[in-house]
């Protein structure tokens, strides 16, 4: 069973790659179908949710510094090579991008000429930083009934909305969302079996662990 679940999540990720690099080509075509392609990125942040939902974090400290080493250090290897690059190729570049970029602010929509795409990063360091608020919610929560649960959820994503629809964070608001949904799911999957027949929407290795955070 375990197999099984490996199995299905690795085919997700298939998709979702596969999507995302149909997305690039219809995008550089000029193809309006490159907007519903992008769903692959929601994917991947939904697929990051849904683990780590299932996952004790234990210290949030040593959660962040653990995150923030793996994923940091090849991201300013590459960026500071893409600043060489973008130096030897005269491309201008201003001190508000360079440090947009530096301190992983590109959802604001400033950065780094050729850097674009990499506004992934920023987007899943701020969906590690709320993790363990999530994991505290969950567990403050967990003896509430699925459907308030539920409630709650849509009315977080309203909240976002809102925030969206004022001009703040609209990166963070739009990306956040599926990641969120993941972890919902994820973190309340003894109580969605029922709703499913078995253990379809069971995380692999999910234990009913101690709330500790």
């Amino acid at each position: 069973m375990l197999q099984q679940k490996q199995y299905g999540l690795s085919m997700v990720r298939l998709i979702a790659m596969t999507s995302i690099i149909l997305c690039h080509v219809a995008q550089y075509d000029g193809r309006i179908v490159c907007y519903y392609l992008n769903i692959g990125v929601w994917l991947f942040l939904f697929i990051s949710g849904y683990l780590y939902g299932s996952k004790e974090i234990g210290d949030p400290i040593s959660f962040y510094k653990k995150r923030l080493l793996r994923i940091l250090v090849p991201y300013y290897m590459m960026l500071t090579i893409i600043v060489l690059v973008n130096l030897l190729h005269g491309e201008r570049m201003t001190m508000k991008e360079v440090l947009s970029s530096f301190l992983c602010l590109q959802w604001y929509g400033t950065t780094i000429p050729n850097c674009g795409h990499l506004w992934y990063i920023s987007c899943i360091l701020f969906c590690y930083l709320i993790t363990p608020i999530l994991r505290w919610f969950a567990c403050r929560n967990r003896d509430l009934p699925l459907f308030r649960k539920w409630i709650m959820l849509a009315f977080s994503i309203l909240m976002l909305q809102i925030v969206y629809s004022l001009g703040g964070m609209k990166q963070a608001t739009t990306s956040i969302v599926p990641y969120i949904l993941g972890y919902f799911i994820a973190s309340n999957s003894e109580k969605l079996k029922k709703y499913t027949g078995g253990g379809i929407l069971s995380p692999a290795a999910l234990q009913d662990s101690e709330c500790i955070v």
